[in-house]
């Protein structure tokens, strides 16, 4: 039986780390900050450790807010935008653009609902990117903290997409954009009686999820929902014919199209908002770009990077003039992601309809790739699994964005899942060239190559057998494996202890009697791999091999927003973590 003190004992454990890690972001930040900011968090921080223990950070938010109220603790500003643009200035980016297009329809959504009654009517955002602007103004209204709004893309303190728990007028919607709907329809499920006024993008309403969502509502007859739709004709790049808004007549009772400009007090807006039908408004907004704004930037400590999502439309170019044939290429909508305009490269934008790419891609008599971002992919499986079924033509590209954007840590490892697909993922120029030309050659493998779109530390190497892997011999009784980009980030300082090395691009290995011999004559292996460890690569590689001793080192599950440099830092991949990884193991 587990003991009481046991538990409690590990409770306040974890709460001291929730403690110790908001005490480490403001000393990280402190240089940045105004003389009553640095009061106002100190303060914070003060009430943290003397009254909350709790070991989730959104539980901490919400008992220090009531103690600021408690201590009638006003906001150093009551300034919704300014107080947005702030928290921005201290993160040094963010998606700016995005958050506020919608800022004007939430303010003016909740001026007409102050005076109802809340258990009549639910605001809810579906719309991720509006996080950090929810959260600037639950803290001018007095119900959020300082310290946790500038905790923003510092870490996984605080979520950057909207998460429930952090905001309660949202759903959870990470970075998937079409199921914010759908989240919305299993309450309304619920509490059918309560009236639904939705905030999203009108780039959800490409998505197959959305549609569905759509259909269930009008075919269940649910009465009780308005759609405020931020009308922006901007997806990931701007779409000037926009979406269609004609296609949602047959959904609703009545839709309007108003300006953003129109809204407040506006007759027909609140009569929208507050009648029991279905209803639907497309808002015209304005979007400048769909891009992080950059406050300042800081490069990777390494003089020498590597760039790879920019060396691949380099290399296509390269490879359609070799073999005179041109790569035809598919892409929801990230072309720009890929630098394809940059480099002349035709392409077929299908909006932001990822689970349609695929299947557009079935049909066609020439090769072809499709270039789209490693998290989105995972909304693609279904049309991936009918692609592969009916031809092996073509290649899966995939951006690893684990730079400003954040992504899924696990991606690559459940893709890897799919019948008869091999995963690459290349550290270098030369391998991405390398694994580019294969599909060119031998265009009936289905591959995944995963091509990571931050700067890279610079590494030399030449790709020697079909997988794309090369062994460093140093003599040494130990041995590092790592796994696609992991190699850029662990190569020098393998070199640097002279430390027995071998790299693997292809991230799903075979078993190979060779390496096994290999393997036996090492007394500690250390797998690495910069991607999630739960049903990873290294563990996959421990299920074929038998090891004498081993250690795996991965990513977090989690990938936050942050700038490349601090996502290393946070992975623990930088070069004084890896040191002091391997000092810790008595490696030096």
């Amino acid at each position: 039986m587990t003991d009481i003190r046991e538990v409690k004992n590990e409770i306040k454990k974890n709460s001291n780390n929730r403690f110790e890690e908001l005490k480490k972001f403001f000393f990280e930040i402190e240089h940045k900050l105004k003389d009553d900011e640095i009061e106002r968090m100190k303060l914070e921080l003060d009430l943290i450790e003397c009254n909350i223990n709790e070991i989730e950070h959104h539980k901490v938010l919400e008992l220090l807010v009531k103690e600021l109220k408690i201590n009638n603790l006003q906001p150093l500003n009551t300034n919704v935008l300014e107080v947005l643009d702030r928290s921005y200035e201290v993160s040094e980016f963010g998606c700016r653009s995005s958050c506020i297009s919608s800022a004007n329809m939430v303010l003016e959504i909740e001026k007409l609902l102050e005076r109802e009654d809340s258990n009549s009517y639910e605001f809810i955002s579906v719309k991720g990117h509006m996080a950090p602007f929810m959260y600037a103004n639950a803290y001018v209204k007095q119900n959020f903290s300082l310290l946790y709004l500038y905790a923003l893309h510092y870490s996984d303190i605080i979520s950057p997409v909207l998460k429930e728990k952090f905001i309660s007028n949202s759903v959870n919607v990470d970075y998937n954009l079409g199921y914010g709907l759908g989240k919305v329809l299993s309450k309304m499920m619920i509490n059918p009686q309560k009236k639904y006024i939705v905030l999203m993008g009108d780039s959800d309403l490409s998505f197959g999820a959305t549609l569905e969502a759509l259909m269930y509502i009008k075919t269940q007859n649910y009465n009780n929902i308005t759609l405020i739709i931020d009308f922006n004709k901007f997806g990931f790049e701007a779409r000037p014919d926009g979406f269609d808004s004609s296609i949602l007549r047959s959904f609703f009772d009545k839709t309007i199209e108003i300006d953003e400009s129109e809204i407040e007090n506006n007759l027909d807006f609140s009569r929208m908002i507050f009648s029991f039908n279905r209803g639907a408004v497309f808002v015209n907004t304005k979007k400048e770009n769909h891009k992080i704004t950059l406050f300042s930037a800081r490069d990777l400590e390494e003089k020498s990077t590597v760039h790879l999502t920019k060396k691949y439309a380099e290399a296509i170019v390269k490879l359609n003039h070799k073999y005179q044939k041109e790569l035809r290429i598919f892409t929801p909508d990230l072309a720009s992601r890929f630098f394809l305009q940059e480099n002349n490269l035709s392409y077929v934008n299908t909006t932001v309809a990822e689970a349609l790419t695929p299947i557009l891609a079935i049909g066609q008599n020439d090769f072809s790739a499709i270039a789209t971002d490693q998290k989105y992919s995972t909304n693609m499986i279904g049309s991936i699994l009918e692609l592969y079924k009916n031809t092996g033509k073509v290649l899966l590209t995939l951006a690893k964005s684990w730079d400003y954007w954040g992504g899924e840590a696990n991606a690559l490892n459940i893709l890897n899942t799919l019948p008869e697909t091999t995963v690459y993922e290349a550290c270098t120029e030369k391998e991405l060239k390398y694994l580019l030309e294969r599909h060119y050659i031998y265009p009936s493998y289905k591959t995944i190559l995963s091509v990571c779109d931050v700067e890279l530390p610079k590494i030399d190497f030449e790709p020697r057998v079909k997988e794309a892997n090369y062994l460093i011999e140093n003599g040494s009784k130990d041995l590092v494996i790592s796994f696609g980009i992991a190699t850029a980030l662990v190569h020098n300082i393998a070199k640097e202890l002279d430390i027995d090395h071998v790299h693997f691009a292809k991230m799903r290995l075979n078993y190979d009697e060779a390496l096994q011999d290999k393997l036996n004559e090492y007394d500690h292996v250390y797998i690495m791999e910069y991607n999630g460890k739960r049903h990873g690569f290294g563990e996959h590689f421990l299920s074929l091999f038998n090891l004498k001793n081993y250690t795996i080192k991965a990513s977090k599950d989690t990938i936050p927003q942050m700038k490349a440099i601090e996502q290393i830092k946070y992975h623990e991949f930088d070069r004084t973590s890896l040191i002091e990884f391997f000092e810790k193991r008595n490696i030096i």
